[in-house]
C-alpha cells in the first residue's frame, strides 16, 4: 500500500489487490490504524456562510491588538441546554460478540428527554453564578438573570471596569435588555458575529 499526500492533505492509498484474500474494504480498514488513521466520531462546528466567516476575520483583527490585562476585563455569559437522561450523543462500549443486550452495553434513550436550560458566565478570574432557567429565556427572562446573577458575579470578579460578552441571541439584543444594559452602565463587547460561546 502507498500513501501519497496531496496538498490539500487527502489521504489516497493504493492496494494490490490481485496479492489480497480479503476484500480492498477490509484492508483498508486493518491498515488505516498502523498509519495513525482511527475511525473517529466527527466533531460538532457551527456552520457558518461565507458572510459570517467574513465577519469573525474582520472583528478579530479589529481586536487583535488587545493586550491580556484587557481580555481579563471582559466576562463572558451564555445559556447552554443540559440533557438530564438520556444522552443524545453516541455512546462507544467494547464488548463481546453477543453481549449488545447487556445492560452495561446499551445507552438507554427515552422519548422525550428531560432537558435544563442554564445560564452562567466567567472572566479570567474565574466563574461567576449559574443559573438554571425555566423553560426557554426571553427577554424578560434574560434580565432577571442578568439581575441575578451577572450583577453579583461582577461584584466577585471585577474591582473596576469590564466588559460583557454575550452571544446575538435574539433575547440578549432585544432594545428593552439593550436599555437595561445601558441604564446600568454595562459596556458591551461588540458582538462577535455567530458567536459560539
Amino acid at each position: 500500500m502507498v500513501i501519497h499526500m496531496h496538498q490539500n492533505h487527502a489521504r489516497i492509498m493504493h492496494f494490490d489487490t490481485a496479492a489480497m484474500s480479503v476484500s480492498p474494504h477490509q484492508q483498508f480498514c486493518h491498515r488505516c490504524p498502523q498509519f495513525g488513521l482511527r475511525g473517529c466520531k466527527a466533531r460538532n462546528k457551527p456552520l457558518m456562510t461565507d458572510v459570517q466567516r467574513c465577519n469573525r476575520i474582520d472583528w478579530t483583527k479589529k481586536n487583535s491588538r488587545w493586550i491580556c490585562e484587557t481580555w481579563e476585563k471582559v466576562l463572558f455569559g451564555d445559556e447552554s441546554t443540559f440533557c438530564l437522561f438520556g444522552s443524545q450523543a453516541d455512546t462507544y462500549v467494547r464488548r463481546f460478540p453477543g453481549e449488545e443486550f447487556k445492560p452495561e452495553c446499551l445507552n438507554l434513550t427515552v422519548k422525550h428527554p428531560l432537558k435544563v436550560m442554564v445560564w452562567g458566565c466567567m472572566a479570567a478570574s474565574g466563574v461567576g453564578r449559574l443559573h438554571i432557567a425555566d423553560g426557554m429565556v426571553s427577554r424578560t427572562k434574560y434580565i432577571t438573570v442578568l439581575q441575578k446573577c451577572m450583577v453579583p458575579s461582577v461584584q466577585q470578579l471585577f474591582t473596576s471596569w469590564f466588559l460583557f460578552q454575550d452571544d446575538n441571541a435574539p433575547c440578549h439584543c432585544s432594545k428593552q435588555v439593550i436599555n437595561w444594559k445601558r441604564q446600568n452602565n454595562i459596556d458591551q463587547l461588540t458582538g462577535l458575529p455567530n458567536l459560539p460561546i
